[in-house]
């Protein structure tokens, strides 16, 4: 809605279509696009992927209560935890999506005990490895948490984000060098495409000064299931 100044009798704001405002001293008047043209430059493209992906992870990571709460406390910039997530993540993107290097908690955690991640069609394969400064680890319980990423590429190149995730509660690490889980089958082999696989360990109480884990990722290709 237009508006005239207080003492003027100069319109500013918008009318249907027409907006007016004051340029070099001079009232403006200016007919408003009914639609913007959208880039569909590749770079434009990646660029609109790119954010969507961290988008994406950020509000799945928000909508999990123990891991939301890790970022709230952090000392990351951004006023809030989605905003921190968002900012900690858009930098880690690789050809406008998300790669094994992104992160789901700060990474100022404790070391990852995990050194590698294993799949082979439906079973999932974790691998531990300890060394000296680790043996303190070994001492507490941990929820382990895996976060799964794929994405789909539409007609118009288009990204569609896919998160779901799967928690252990209450492990022990010490009882540990590998870990078998069976995972579902029909989630991963509906399209080709690389999923990526994220791993991350919250502590019951506080290890090295952290009640969390750094985050160990790992990208696959999966084909997608002729039967």
């Amino acid at each position: 809605m237009a508006r005239v100044q207080k003492n003027s009798k100069i319109l500013r704001g918008r009318v249907g279509n027409l907006v007016f405002r004051v340029f070099n001293g001079k009232e403006v008047v200016s007919i408003r696009p009914s639609e913007y043209k959208k880039s569909t430059s590749p770079n434009a493209i990646k660029n609109k992927n790119r954010f969507s992906a961290v988008v994406a992870l950020a509000k799945f990571v928000n909508s999990l209560p123990e891991l939301s709460k890790i970022w709230e406390t952090s000392t990351l910039r951004g006023n809030n935890n989605y905003m921190k997530i968002l900012k900690a993540n858009l930098a880690l993107t690789e050809g406008g999506n998300l790669c094994d290097k992104n992160i789901i908690l700060p990474s100022d955690g404790f070391h990852n005990p995990v050194t590698d991640i294993i799949l082979n069609e439906d079973k999932l394969n974790l691998y531990f490895s300890y060394s000296k400064d680790d043996l303190s680890l070994l001492k507490n319980k941990y929820d382990l948490h895996l976060i799964f990423y794929k994405s789909e590429i539409d007609r118009k190149q288009k990204l569609i984000p896919g998160i779901t995730a799967q928690t252990i509660n209450d492990i022990e690490l010490s009882d540990y060098l590998e870990i078998t889980l069976k995972l579902s089958h029909q989630y991963f082999y509906e399209i080709n495409t690389d999923i990526k696989i994220f791993c991350i360990l919250t502590a019951k109480e506080v290890v090295k000064g952290k009640n969390y884990s750094t985050t160990f990722g790992k990208t696959f290709f999966i084909e997608k299931n002729k039967s």
